[in-house]
């Protein structure tokens, strides 16, 4: 199986890419230095579909089938956070995405298709132009100084609490839309609104045609060592994270992972 997904740790928060691209040869294709290694045992992941339901609630798109989000896209609030951001999206796609998709695809890509971890330091939940440069890549390693909280249940808060939430998200990606990247003071008093980085995280992973598969939530130990926690705990801790595991929708057999 052929892994791909998101670590995003909070601990130190920029994008520098962890792979080495091989010296072009004449006509000669890129290599990538993982698939010549021997193939890690697979891990087995079972996909958390409460998880994915509330991922597209929140990137404002549509459910796939009946379950305890579907009704409450019948709200008004939520018709217009959808509007707004499908509005954004577009501009952005249009303006920026399409030239970067380009640009990696007929000259990217032919000195670097690696599917070796990339590591972005200072990303915040920028997964989005992570993905954009790199989506051969399998595992994104994001470091951020941004807490990790866990989302609550969307669909049994208040009315107003939801439409508090969504507005506080959609202010918070306004940078990302227009400019390309977050602005750290923006971002600080932003992400409080949205309770942390999750947010905006599941919104690039299903905005960008991934479903959420699994997440779990890790501290590290006196010794430094992974150990597995639970949502509501790591915000107490200095040294938190989380594995997310997305393939692309409808494309189980090849999964990204985000370790932020």
């Amino acid at each position: 199986m052929n892994f791909k997904s998101i670590v995003f740790i909070a601990l130190l928060p920029a994008v520098i890419m962890g792979c080495s691209a091989q010296k072009e040869q004449a006509k000669e294709q890129p290599i990538d230095t993982v698939a010549v290694q021997k193939a890690p045992p697979e891990i087995p992941v079972y996909k958390d579909s409460v998880l994915d339901y509330k991922g597209r609630f929140i990137a404002g798109l549509e459910q796939f089938d009946s379950n305890s989000y579907t009704k409450l896209q019948d709200d008004a609030f939520w018709k217009k956070y959808r509007t707004s951001v499908d509005t954004s999206w577009s501009k952005m796609y249009k303006s920026r995405l399409i030239k970067m998709k380009e640009w990696q695809t007929s000259t990217f890509s032919t000195v670097v298709k690696d599917t070796m971890t990339l590591f972005y330091p200072f990303s915040g939940p920028d997964f989005l132009h992570a993905y954009y440069l790199y989506p051969e890549t399998n595992e994104f390693l994001l470091f951020a100084l941004e807490p990790i909280i866990q989302i609550a249940s969307l669909d049994s808060v208040g009315t107003k609490e939801r439409d508090k939430f969504l507005d506080s998200l959609n202010h918070s990606l306004r940078d990302i839309f227009y400019k390309s990247y977050f602005i750290t003071t923006h971002m600080q008093k932003d992400l409080k609104q949205v309770k942390g980085v999750l947010p905006p995280l599941y919104f690039f992973i299903e905005r960008t045609g991934h479903e959420l598969l699994e997440q779990k939530f890790v501290t590290l130990d006196s010794l430094g060592e992974e150990k597995n926690s639970y949502g509501w705990k790591i915000v107490s801790s200095a040294c938190a994270g989380c594995e997310t595991y997305l393939p692309q929708r409808g494309d189980a057999a090849n999964q990204d992972t985000v370790l932020l």
